[in-house]
């Protein structure tokens, strides 16, 4: 059950045009460069220049390989993840093993110009560098709050080739979370315990997630913790006694699971008032365009009689 994904970016970029991939990149003059080439920071602050949109680029995270259907730019897709498993037509895309355990001989015969990945609060800097000393190109995004995660999706965008399309669709995603913002926001935010693992019980202290409980109206009762992803005692979590819990899980059954295994619950105020409640893991465990429903779900938890 646990996750560690979201989603920022850090760039340089002038225009392109996603009418003709082949059309050259312009920069907006930031940084030193040859006319005509994009230019790209990523998570690691490695600068990239790319002067076309990747003919075949590869995606190493779930949630890149979601936005990358999103944007309508899966034509130059050539290989992904085994977790990569949304859109369904994304089963037909060669997949080159998952963190930990890539298939680096696959990702070479592959050819890929660019590879998408995630941060994963660092882990995976060791695969990051390792694709470079293969003479691969990968560009690495790191964590962020919501709207990052949107502002995202318009990078991912430009560097496919589908800057239009991409400031479509990410507009109309802003809408929403701005409508569900301004309303939340009339009301005191609902305290709010997310489950990131259930043995030992952990959850998270802010970073992506975060950002979406305080977007639907919620307070994360873990946000002062400094540690990312928090261990939770019996304890704490009666003493701090949140409203809402919510559990990353498309079973109704895993709540029983959790009550089972730490049967004090029935003392919260949250399993008396019916407010422990799941949420598709999907739709908040990765930062990709789904996580609106996510936001949405969350909102009407936090606030069932609007």
């Amino acid at each position: 059950m646990r996750f560690f994904l979201a989603l920022t970016f850090s760039l340089l970029f002038g225009t392109c045009s996603e009418n003709n991939n082949e059309k050259r990149f312009k920069t907006n003059g930031s940084l030193p460069t040859k006319d005509s080439a994009l230019i790209l920071v990523d998570a690691y602050k490695d600068t990239i220049s790319l002067d076309n949109p990747p003919k075949r680029f590869i995606s190493l995270a779930p949630n890149l390989t979601e936005v990358v259907y999103f944007l309508n730019g899966e034509r130059g897709l050539v290989g992904r993840t085994d977790y990569c498993d949304y859109p369904p037509a994304v089963d037909s895309v060669p997949s080159i093993g998952t963190l930990g355990f890539y298939n680096y001989e696959s990702m070479v015969a592959l050819r890929p110009d660019l590879i998408l990945m995630m941060t994963f609060d660092g882990s995976s800097k060791g695969e990051y560098d390792r694709l470079k000393e293969l003479g691969l190109r990968p560009f690495a995004i790191a964590e962020g709050s919501i709207n990052d995660v949107i502002n995202g999706f318009d990078t991912v965008g430009i560097v496919l080739g589908r800057k239009h399309t991409a400031g479509q669709k990410t507009d109309s995603l802003r809408r929403i979370v701005m409508r569900i913002e301004e309303k939340a926001a009339s009301y005191d935010p609902v305290s709010t315990f997310i489950v990131i693992d259930k043995s030992p019980l952990m959850t998270t202290s802010g970073g992506f997630i975060g950002s979406v409980i305080e977007s639907a109206g919620g307070r994360n009762i873990a946000a002062d913790d400094p540690i990312p992803h928090p261990t939770y005692s019996r304890e704490l979590l009666l003493r701090q006694d949140p409203e809402v819990i919510l559990v990353p899980s498309s079973s109704e059954k895993v709540i029983d699971e959790f009550i089972t295994m730490y049967p004090e619950w029935q003392e919260l105020r949250a399993y008396k008032e019916k407010k422990i409640r799941t949420i598709p893991q999907n739709l908040i465990a990765r930062p990709s365009p789904r996580i609106v429903d996510g936001l949405q779900q969350i909102f009407r938890i936090l606030h069932p009689d609007l």
